[in-house]
Order: structure tokens, then C-alpha cells, then sequence
């Protein structure tokens, strides 16, 4: 605090304030002087932080208010929502799959639904080609103009033609079917035999099947073939071999496959009379799992035909 000096400046006696503290009078000469009191840096320091605190007061005012701002935004944007209309999007449409197993697709149809513009609504696909079968396949659907009750919803990859993967899965008809297809492929092995009348008899005996369990398989159809020669009866085995047999699973059982040459070497029948063909069924078997991969077994079915 600054001191006042209260000396009369007329006659230099002591001067005494008043009660008030504001004035001082001489008793002596009768001067009057008035007291100007002043703030300390104590009271200013303090009055400085008053401001301050004013000030950040009315920053958080403005947040409030911007706070407020955005709420009304958001409740507007939530009204306007719940009045469009609600639908589920997945009653508008049919999932099926196409295909054989590692090579399916996914197929989309569009149903009509009343009072639905299946424009307005926009569906993605998690994966929609080279599916397996038993894969899980995700569609998600979005829509600006619907409310959507459904928005996600998963199909489990079904009805896809399978590789062939057991003998005992193929039925009695598709096995003849490829019975035919595989005579058929004999015709140039056996042709010069049956011109020459050798030629007796032929009948499928035995499947084999290499397979790695996924999309990789050999089917070899195996025939016993009789022919009369000089020297009697002689029985030789032939076979015929397919590739990437699919078996379909569609309204009606098929079997789809690649191939049908014969394989064997080359053994005599009679004379100058040679075809491909093998002696036993164990040479076939020894045949098939010496040069079958690693990774593929091998398995067989006796036919009692």
C-alpha cells in the first residue's frame, strides 16, 4: 500500500483524515486536501482473475449452446428416419448356388413385394464366384429410402455339383451311363479282335478311383474281355480311364466327366494279335498306386454284374 503523507502543505502541521477517510483538514490553517486511495497489485491481480474466470464461463456457454444445436440435428435426423417405412430386404430376394464345388457362383433373384422399390436398395456380396460347397456366403443390404429391419444375413453354400469322392455314391443308372461311355472308348482296343472273330465277350468288373478328397479324381472302369484262340480261352483285362468326374446334384442325377481312353500295355492275345490290356486285376491295382501323387488315395469297388 502507497503512504499518504498527510502533512498540511501550507503551514506543515499534522493533518488528520476524516471520518469518512476520503478528506483531511488542517486544525491549524484550515486546509482541506482529499485522500485519492489506490489499488494494490494485490487488488489488481485479483480483479484480473475475476475477468478470467467471466471469460471461461462464457466458453462453456458456447458449448452448451453448440451442444444443444447438435442434439436437435440428431433428433431431426431420427425423426425424419422413423418415418420411413420399414421393410426387410431379404423377403425381396432368392439365394441359390450354381455350379460344381470350388467353381460355384451365386445366383440372386429378385422377388416383386408390394409397396417395395427393390431400386432403392443397394445389396453386396461377401463372395460370389469360386464357392465351395458348405462355404458361408454374407449379403448386406443398405437403403436411403427404407428402413431396413435386416441389414445382414448369411447362406450356407449348398447344391453344388461335387466331385466324386466314393464309388458307393454313384448310382445304378449313372454306372451304367458310364459303363457305355467307356465301351465306347474300347471300340478302337478291341476293333481288329472282333474283325477277326477273336472277340468273345465283355464285362465291367471293377472300379477304381484316385481321388484327393477335393476337386482332383481319376475313374478307371475295368472290364474282364474273353476271347477263344487257337489255344483256348483267354482272358485279358481293359480299362478305360475319366477325369474331373463331377457328379450332379440337380433335378435329376448326372455325372459329368472328362476322358475315356483306354490304358494298359500292350499284350498278345493270339499270334499278331495284340491290345492293350492287362493279365490280372492286381496288376491293375499295383499299376494305379505306384504312379498315383502322394496326396491321393486310391479305392475300389468289386461289381457283381
Amino acid at each position: 500500500m502507497k503512504i499518504i503523507d498527510m502533512t498540511c502543505p501550507r503551514c506543515g502541521a499534522s493533518m488528520k483524515p476524516g471520518a469518512d477517510k476520503k478528506s483531511a483538514a488542517c486544525e491549524y490553517c484550515g486546509y482541506h486536501m482529499i485522500i485519492v486511495q489506490e489499488k494494490t497489485a494485490k487488488e489488481t491481480h485479483t480483479r484480473t482473475e475475476t475477468v478470467k474466470k467471466k471469460k471461461l464461463s462464457g466458453g462453456k456457454i458456447a458449448l452448451i449452446v453448440i451442444g444443444i444445436i447438435v442434439l436437435i440435428q440428431v433428433a431431426a435426423a431420427m425423426a425424419g428416419n422413423l418415418v420411413k417405412p420399414q421393410v426387410n430386404p431379404f423377403d425381396c430376394i432368392d439365394v441359390s448356388f450354381r455350379g460344381s464345388d470350388g467353381k460355384g457362383e451365386i445366383v440372386i433373384d429378385l422377388k416383386s413385394a408390394p409397396g417395395i422399390d427393390l431400386n432403392r436398395i443397394d445389396f453386396d456380396i461377401s463372395k460370389e464366384d469360386r464357392l465351395y460347397q458348405g462355404e458361408t456366403i454374407s449379403i448386406y443390404a443398405t437403403s436411403e429410402d427404407y428402413r431396413l429391419s435386416e441389414k445382414e444375413k448369411n447362406y450356407i453354400v449348398e447344391g453344388l455339383d461335387e466331385y466324386l469322392k466314393n464309388l458307393e455314391d454313384i448310382p445304378e443308372e449313372i454306372l451304367e451311363i458310364i459303363h457305355v461311355k467307356a465301351e465306347s472308348g474300347l471300340d478302337l482296343n478291341l476293333d481288329r479282335s472282333k474283325k477277326m472273330g477273336v472277340f468273345q465277350s465283355l464285362k465291367p468288373v471293377k472300379l477304381f478311383l484316385q481321388t484327393d478328397g477335393k476337386q482332383t479324381n481319376h475313374l478307371y472302369d475295368v472290364f474282364e474281355a474273353t476271347f477263344m484262340t487257337s489255344g483256348g480261352e483267354k482272358i485279358c483285362y481293359v480299362m478305360v480311364c475319366f477325369n474331373d468326374v463331377i457328379m450332379g446334384k440337380g433335378e435329376k442325377t448326372y455325372i459329368n466327366m472328362s476322358g475315356g481312353m483306354f490304358q494298359g500295355k500292350i499284350t498278345q492275345v493270339e499270334g499278331s494279335l495284340w491290345i492293350t490290356a492287362y493279365d490280372s486285376l492286381e496288376e491293375i491295382r499295383a499299376e494305379l498306386l505306384s504312379n498315383r501323387e502322394s496326396y491321393m488315395d486310391l479305392k475300389e469297388l468289386d461289381l457283381n454284374l
